[in-house]
C-alpha cells in the first residue's frame, strides 16, 4: 500500500510501531454502508430523498415508523389499512410501499396484490411481528420484494431503504439522529427498556413520553375487561361436568 513500518524505541521503556498511508476519501456509497452498521450510535448526514407509503394501522407503529422514515429525509404518508393503501397507490406516485400485513377492511397480502396489478414494479416491504420463515415466504409470494420484523429496527430499516433509494449528503450540518439521551438519566422500569426506545427514536424523548401515553391508553381500552373475561372462563371450567 506504499507504506513501511517505523519504529520508534527507548531502552527499558518500550517501543513505538507506526506507519503513514496516503487514502482515498470514502464514497457516498461506502459512507452509506458504514453507517448502516453503527445506526443509531453514529450521528451521519446521509440521508435519502424519495417519498413512501406506510401501510399500518397501529397509532403507535404508525408514529414510530413515521419519526424513524423521516428522520432519513423521506416524504411519509400514512394508509390506516390495506385498501386505502391501494387507492392512494392507485392515485399518487410513492417510490416505496411500507405494508403491514395485519390489519382491519383489507390485509397487507391483499393490498400487494391488488397493487401490483397496476403496478408491478413499485418496492413493496413486508412488515410482520411474525418472523417464521414461512411468514418471509409468504409474503415475497405476495409480490413484496423484502421483509422486515417489528418492533422496526431503525438500523434494519435503513440497510432496507439503502437497496431502493440512493443516498444523498445533507446540506445542513445538523445531523439527522439527535442526541441520544443517556439511560442513567432516567428511572429503570422492569421489562421497559428506555434506551433502546429512544435510540428508535433518535433521542427524541418527547416523543418518547408521547408513544408510552398512548400504549397505556391502548393497554387500558383493549385489556379493560380481560380481568372478568378470565374470571369468566375460569368459573365455566370449574362448573363443565367432568
Amino acid at each position: 500500500m506504499g507504506s513501511e513500518i517505523a519504529v520508534k524505541s527507548q531502552l527499558n521503556k518500550g517501543s513505538t510501531f507506526y506507519f503513514e498511508l496516503e487514502l482515498a476519501n470514502c464514497s457516498l456509497q461506502q459512507q452509506t454502508q458504514l453507517a448502516v452498521h453503527h445506526l443509531p450510535q453514529q450521528q451521519t448526514n446521509i440521508r435519502y430523498q424519495g417519498s413512501v407509503l406506510l401501510v399500518e394501522d397501529n397509532e403507535v407503529n404508525q408514529e414510530v415508523a413515521q419519526e424513524q422514515l423521516r428522520r432519513l429525509g423521506l416524504d411519509v404518508t400514512l394508509a390506516e389499512n390495506g385498501q386505502v393503501a391501494v387507492e392512494k397507490a392507485l392515485n399518487k406516485h410513492f417510490d416505496l410501499i411500507l405494508m403491514d400485513i395485519q390489519m382491519p377492511v383489507m390485509d397487507g397480502y391483499q393490498a400487494c396484490l391488488a397493487i401490483r396489478e397496476f403496478n408491478p414494479h413499485i418496492p413493496i416491504i413486508a412488515l410482520t411481528a411474525a418472523v417464521m420463515v414461512e411468514d418471509r415466504v409468504k409474503a415475497l409470494k405476495a409480490g413484496m420484494n423484502e421483509h422486515l420484523s417489528k418492533p422496526l429496527d431503525s438500523q434494519a430499516l435503513f440497510k432496507a431503504l439503502g437497496h431502493y433509494f440512493e443516498p444523498i449528503e445533507s446540506k445542513s450540518d445538523a445531523p439527522i439522529d439527535k442526541p441520544i439521551v443517556q439511560q442513567n438519566h432516567h428511572h429503570s422500569i422492569d421489562m421497559l427498556n428506555i434506551q433502546q426506545g429512544l435510540t428508535q427514536l433518535g433521542g427524541n424523548e418527547a416523543l418518547y413520553r408521547k408513544l408510552l401515553k398512548r400504549f397505556d391508553e391502548q393497554l387500558t381500552q383493549e385489556f379493560a375487561n380481560l380481568t372478568l373475561l378470565i374470571s369468566n372462563l375460569s368459573q365455566n371450567q370449574m362448573t363443565r361436568p367432568g
